[in-house]
């Protein structure tokens, strides 16, 4: 990696610093030190950061760190009293002040790689010569898009590497580490696992390598390989540093499932070095898989204090309202996240299908449809592979959820084929689900459940756990519909079990909420209300404001067919409220429509025209004339029933 800040420029794989009068000399330590403040560029870097990365547990004096900033400070030409370079934030740490740019190095002839400091004009020449064969080498990276900038924008770019502190990767494998983590970083699995594998049969004993290719293997579904990979480390890892020493047993934790772990060790990452912006977002990511929304919302309010970018944190917020149920929000802020973004870039795409996830979860089919479409050319055109399927998939689900079964399987397949060829265990697993659920639906049901038991065995194999507990949700309920309700419930407590077990509360809750309708279904009131109560609680305790509201309408739903309509009135108020506060336009008309029949029914005729009136405004504006002619029509009645035939007319 080559950092250039001011006029100086440092390659950290060669261990040469230079500047306009050629090479400088420095201390080993003090080349590491410098890379670190490079590294975390405009961040603050802790004085305990810089001991346990540089000097590792090696007993020091407690002046060593201040000894190698004057150096450094000697060195670059800078001072303390006026920091062009180095700024010290007395008792917090040092940051480096100008403008940090990246430079990913390709391999070169090991001949020449020694750093001879300038002595005469001829050395100063030769260093030049050097500068200007490093513009050649960034004019070829970016010619095969091998590059990015760290610029004023944005702080926070991505730290592509798993472990941060452990030092250069060597030369020999540079190319394929760098550019394998490159393409995991845009979603292009096959490339970015066939180069850091590559790399890791190659440097075997890299742990920065190890790491990285056990990383790809995770986000590619690949749980078993990645955790022989972590394993072969064996007692190397005990020489890293802290935070490097955290990080790899946060992988280690989430290549086993154990996300409980891996969370809590990146919380301790996040505590002990307040400005490692990138282990608060896999803190925060986790906490998002675990669908913690409260803890996820405590970790996002100290992220907006750090460097991260305004585009990153946005798309952040829009997550975390997603999580909580609040399409509106999310698409509003994934709205000025993708506004905040450089066109084109990743951030700017996951911007874009937040913003058309949202719009399907607000039932606003069409217009998700056309942009999940527009997002699959434009991520495909651009390289973004994981966007472009995640896209596709939408797309197939809004077929789906119009009635177009054979179109949304074709649409489906399509993206399941092209997941499994781009190795993303991931998106092929939710996709295949997708397939099963698109069968059940369309009433096949022999082929759903055939379609399941292939993809078991894939799961089985990859020990792909939350995938398997999440595949006996769908098989639970496709037997209940084929005939079979107690193996569809013995399914579907398999799936809680599973959930729990992996501390997939989210899982777990729509499990239990798919059983507690099963059982409703079949005359155990008993075990359903206890059902609909479970997941009401577990809800409410992730912040979880839709699933609060869908189990109360269901408590609601099973008290009228219990025939308490008063107890069924008020689950709907509490639902309605619910709805009501993430801004869900659909379930609020659908619920003010069930309220307005109910008050109807019962003879309030004043209280039921807002209710139905509210009801079919939302119906018109979100384009459902089905849903707003019946509207219509009941609102003509309750006029007829008041006697007011110029209303009803």
């Amino acid at each position: 990696m080559r950092y250039r800040f001011a006029e100086f420029l440092l390659d950290t794989e060669q261990a040469r610093l230079s500047g306009p009068e050629g090479d400088i000399a420095l201390r080993r330590q003090t080349l590491r030190a410098l890379g670190l403040l490079l590294e975390r560029a405009p961040a603050l870097v802790s004085r305990e950061e810089l001991l346990d990365a540089v000097w590792g547990r090696q007993a020091i004096s407690a002046n060593t760190v201040s000894q190698t900033i004057l150096e450094l400070r000697k060195a670059l030409g800078d001072s303390a009293t006026e920091a062009r370079l180095i700024e010290t934030r007395h008792r917090v740490g040092y940051r480096i002040v100008p403008v940090v740019e990246r430079e990913l190095t390709l391999a070169t002839d090991p001949t020449d790689t020694a750093a001879v400091p300038a002595a005469d004009g001829n050395a100063r020449r030769d260093s030049r010569t050097r500068i200007a064969g490093v513009a050649l080498i960034l004019l070829a990276l970016v010619g095969a898009g091998l590059w990015w900038v760290r610029g004023q924008n944005d702080s926070s770019r991505l730290a592509l590497a798993e472990l941060r502190e452990r030092g250069s990767v060597p030369m020999a494998i540079s190319d394929d580490y760098w550019s394998g983590l490159l393409a995991l970083q845009d979603g292009r699995l096959a490339e970015a696992l066939l180069r850091l594998q590559r790399a890791n049969m190659e440097s075997p004993d890299n742990l920065s390598v190890r790491a990285a290719y056990a990383r790809a293997l995770v986000t590619a579904g690949r749980f078993r390989e990645a955790q022989a990979i972590v394993e072969q480390a064996g007692d190397a890892v005990a020489a890293l540093p802290r935070g490097d020493h955290l990080r790899w047993e946060a992988l280690a934790a989430d290549a086993i499932h154990d996300r409980r772990t891996a969370m809590n060790r990146y919380q301790a990452v996040f505590g002990y070095q307040p400005a490692d912006v990138e282990s608060g977002f896999r803190l925060f990511a986790l906490q998002q898989e675990l669908a913690d929304a409260n803890a996820a919302a405590a970790t996002l309010s100290v992220l907006q204090n750090s460097a991260a970018a305004p585009s990153r944190l946005l798309l952040a917020r829009a997550q975390l309202a997603a999580l909580q149920g609040d399409p509106d929000a999310r698409r509003s802020l994934a709205e000025q996240a993708q506004a905040a973004a450089e066109p084109g870039t990743a951030r700017a795409l996951q911007a874009t299908l937040a913003i058309c996830e949202a719009r399907f979860a607000s039932a606003e089919l069409a217009q998700a449809d056309a942009c999940a479409s527009g997002l699959e050319k434009q991520s495909s055109t651009q390289a973004h592979t994981r966007i472009a399927l995640r896209a596709a998939a939408l797309s197939g689900a809004v077929s789906r959820e119009e009635g177009r079964y054979p179109e949304a399987a074709k649409k489906l397949q399509a993206v399941a084929d092209e997941a499994k060829q781009q190795g993303d265990g991931i998106v092929w697993r939710d996709v295949e689900l997708a397939l099963a659920m698109n069968e059940r639906m369309a009433g096949d049901l022999s082929a759903a459940l055939a379609r399941l038991d292939r993809v078991e065995a894939a799961l089985s194999f990859a020990d792909d756990q939350p995938g398997h507990a999440a595949l006996l949700g769908v098989r639970g309920i496709t037997l209940a519909q084929r005939g079979d309700v107690d193996g569809g419930r013995d399914t579907l407590v398999a799936a809680i079990r599973e959930s729990v077990a992996l501390d997939q509360r989210q899982l777990e809750a729509g499990a239990r909420n798919n059983l507690a309708l099963l059982d409703a279904r079949n005359d155990r009131g008993a075990e359903s209300i206890d059902g609909f109560e479970k997941a009401l609680q577990l809800f409410r305790a992730l912040g979880d404001r839709r699933g609060e509201a869908t189990a109360l309408s269901n408590l609601a739903i099973h008290a009228m067919l219990a025939g308490q309509a008063a107890k069924a009135r008020d689950y709907n108020l509490e639902a309605l409220a619910a709805f009501r506060a993430i801004n869900a336009h659909s379930e609020i008309a659908r619920l003010q429509f069930n309220l307005g029949v109910a008050e109807r029914r019962s003879g309030d005729l004043q209280a039921a025209i807002p209710r139905i009136e509210e009801a079919l405004d939302v119906f018109v504006d979100r384009g459902v004339p089905s849903y707003a002619a019946q509207a219509a029509a009941t609102l003509s009645l309750i006029h007829l029933d008041r006697a007011d035939a110029a209303a009803a007319a």
